[in-house]
C-alpha cells in the first residue's frame, strides 16, 4: 500500500530538520502494515520515522511538535461539508453577516429601545439594573432578566435570523427560531420580564414583534426548565425562498396568533442604518476573507466539522468499517468496533478561548475516542483525548459535560497565539494532535 497521493503530511523525523514528505517522494509503506490494515496515521509515523508517534490501547499518543497528518481544505472528500447552503448564500451582501452573535444582540436592544422611544414619547426608559450573576440581565442572548424598563415594565428582547434547515430529505424550508425564552416552568413560577419583543432580521432588514407569550411556543427537552422554551414559526414548505417564508411568518405571528407588529425597517433606513455602522466599527470580530463555514450557525457548523472528521477518520483507515451514528448511541460514529464522539469549538477572537459543550457521559468509557476540534481562521486542528479524567470536565446546568479553555494571551487580537496557548493546555491535560485540516491561501 503506497503512501496516498491526495493528501501531505509533515513529520519531524529522528535525528532530522522537520520536513515535508510529498506523495512524489515518500516512501511506500511495508507490506506489514498493509497486511494488518494498521491506522494509517501509525503506519506512516513509522514508515518516517517520526520518534514522537507512538499507540497505546488503538489510541495515538503523541508528545511532537509537528502535526502527523496535514490535509488541504481542498481535498474532494471535503467540499460536500465546505459548501455553503442557502442561508449563507441568502446572507451573503448582509451587513449582519460581519457581525458576531453577541454584537448583533446588542445592536437589536438598541434598535428595539429606538423604536419604542418613538411610540411612546412620554414614556420612562430606565437601564437594567447590573447583575453580578452570568446571563442575568446579560448580553447572551439566552440569559433571564431582563435588558430595560419602559414605566416601571421590565422588557426583553430576543433576536433571530431567519434560517434555512432540511424539514425532510432533500427538502429546505426557512423557520424563525427563537431560543431560550425563560417562560414558566417547574421552579420558574414566572418570567423575569413583564413585556417580550421578537426582532426576525432577514438579509434586507429588522421587523418587530410583541409577543403574546404563546404563539409559537415549544420546548427544548431536558434543557428546557434550565435554559428555556423556543419560540419557532416556520414557512411553507413549498417556499423555496426566504421572501415567501417571511410573509407566511409574518402572518402566523400577527394573524393566526394575537401578537403585534410593531415595525420594519431596511438596512438602508437611517435609524437602522447607522446602528450598523456603529456596531460593524466596533466590533473586534470581523474578519476579513473569512474561511469556510464562519457564518454558519454552531450547530450547523459542528455537524459539518463531525462530517469533514470522518472523512479523515476514513483516509486513516481506509480498511475499516464505518457506521453511521445513531442518535440513541450519543456517538458521531463506529470504526470497526470502536465508537468515535467528535466534538468542536470556534476559537473565540473576543475572549481566545474555545468552549466545547455537551459532551455526553458515555464519552468517558475506554472504549469510546473523544476527539476535539478547534475551529478557527487557521483551519480545524482535531486532538484526540487518551485520559477524558485530565480534562477536569464541568457539568451544565442543563445537563451533560462542557469543557472551556481560555488563552494565557487573551486579549491579544493573535489568533496565532491564541491557538497555541489553547493547544497547550489540550496537550497537557492529556491530549494528543491527531489531523489538520489547513485552509487554503
Amino acid at each position: 500500500m503506497a503512501f496516498p497521493s491526495t493528501f501531505r503530511a509533515t513529520f519531524r523525523p529522528s535525528g532530522h530538520p522537520t520536513g515535508v514528505a510529498s506523495a512524489s517522494r515518500a516512501p511506500a509503506l511495508s507490506g506489514a502494515h498493509a497486511a494488518t490494515g494498521a491506522p494509517l496515521g501509525r503506519a506512516v509515523g513509522t514508515a518516517l520515522g517520526c520518534r514522537a508517534w507512538g499507540w497505546r490501547r488503538g489510541r495515538p499518543k503523541t508528545t511532537q511538535r509537528c502535526w502527523p497528518v496535514v490535509f488541504s481544505a481542498a481535498e474532494p472528500e471535503f467540499q460536500e461539508f465546505l459548501a455553503e447552503g442557502p442561508m449563507e448564500n441568502a446572507y451573503a451582501n448582509c451587513p449582519l453577516r460581519e457581525m458576531s452573535h453577541q454584537t448583533r444582540r446588542r445592536l437589536y436592544v438598541d434598535w428595539v429601545r429606538k423604536i419604542l422611544q418613538d411610540m411612546y414619547p412620554r414614556s420612562k426608559f430606565v437601564d437594567r439594573e447590573p447583575s453580578s450573576r452570568r446571563g442575568e440581565g446579560s448580553d447572551d442572548a439566552g440569559g433571564p432578566g431582563y435588558d430595560f424598563m419602559r414605566d416601571g415594565r421590565k422588557v426583553k428582547v430576543h433576536g433571530t435570523l431567519i434560517a434555512s434547515k432540511e424539514c425532510s430529505k432533500n427538502i429546505i424550508c426557512w423557520e424563525a427560531c427563537f431560543r431560550n425564552i425563560m417562560l414558566p416552568l417547574g421552579h420558574r413560577t414566572h418570567a423575569p420580564f413583564d413585556d417580550l419583543y421578537l426582532v426576525l432580521a432577514s438579509p434586507d432588514g429588522l421587523m418587530l414583534i410583541k409577543h403574546d407569550l404563546c404563539t409559537g411556543k415549544r420546548s427544548d427537552g431536558k434543557r428546557t426548565e434550565a435554559l428555556g422554551w423556543q419560540i419557532a414559526v416556520r414557512g411553507s414548505r413549498s417556499y423555496t425562498s426566504w421572501q415567501d417564508a417571511w410573509h407566511t411568518i409574518r402572518a402566523k405571528f400577527c394573524q393566526k396568533g394575537s401578537c403585534e407588529l410593531l415595525g420594519h425597517d431596511s438596512f438602508q433606513d437611517a435609524v437602522l442604518k447607522d446602528l450598523v455602522v456603529q456596531y460593524h466599527n466596533g466590533s473586534s470580530q470581523i474578519v476579513a476573507g473569512k474561511p469556510p463555514l464562519w457564518d454558519m450557525s454552531p450547530a450547523k457548523r459542528a455537524l459539518r466539522i463531525q462530517n469533514i472528521a470522518r472523512a479523515i477518520d476514513k483516509k486513516l483507515n481506509p480498511g475499516s468499517q464505518f457506521t453511521p451514528h445513531s442518535n440513541q448511541a450519543k456517538v458521531s460514529w463506529v470504526r470497526d468496533k470502536s465508537s468515535v464522539m467528535v466534538k468542536s469549538a470556534k476559537l473565540s477572537l473576543a475572549g481566545n478561548y474555545c468552549n466545547w459543550i455537551n459532551i455526553h457521559s458515555n464519552s468517558l468509557d475506554d472504549d469510546v475516542e473523544l476527539w476535539l476540534a478547534i475551529y478557527s481562521q487557521l483551519g480545524i486542528h482535531i486532538y484526540m483525548c487518551s485520559s477524558v479524567d485530565d480534562l477536569h470536565l464541568v457539568h451544565q446546568k442543563h445537563g451533560g459535560l462542557a469543557l472551556k479553555i481560555r488563552s494565557k494571551g487573551a486579549g491579544d487580537n493573535s489568533i496565532q497565539k491564541a491557538l497555541q496557548s489553547v493547544e497547550a493546555e489540550l496537550l497537557a491535560r492529556g491530549c494528543s494532535r491527531l489531523s489538520m485540516v489547513k485552509w487554503e491561501t
